[in-house]
């Protein structure tokens, strides 16, 4: 994944909701079908990491639907958390159905500049 700050301001802080794929999902934020062609949804072999500046904190739930209001961050200026306290509550694991990073950037993250979170998946086949 790479995830650049494509704005006009420095970046001080982005979120990003990753759902693993699957056939019939659907979108994170626009609910239509994907075409994933998956017919097993990949498994986490590894921690995400974070290539580039700044830190990264992740967070799993096992459950669906997953939870997107942290993507408004509050508002302008906030990023406090507005998902349930009971949702991306989970442990790394094989029964991840997604995950939740929150990107931090001291100093700021600069317009064009890039980030790249990454993990290795196990794939089964049947």
């Amino acid at each position: 994944m790479r995830i650049q700050n494509a704005g006009t301001e420095p970046s001080t802080d982005m979120r990003v909701i990753d759902r693993f794929p699957v056939q019939g999902d659907k979108g994170v934020i626009l609910d239509t079908d994907r075409n994933t062609a998956w017919d097993k949804r990949p498994t986490l072999a590894s921690r995400p990491k974070l290539d580039g500046p700044g830190t990264m904190t992740v967070e799993y739930e096992n459950d669906e639907p997953l939870c997107t209001d942290d993507l408004d961050m509050g508002g302008a200026g906030s990023t406090e958390a507005q998902c349930p306290a009971s949702t991306w509550d989970d442990a790394h694991s094989g029964r991840a159905k997604g995950a939740e990073m929150k990107l931090a950037f001291a100093p700021a993250l600069a317009p064009g500049g890039i980030v790249e979170p990454s993990c290795l998946t196990s794939l089964r086949s049947p």
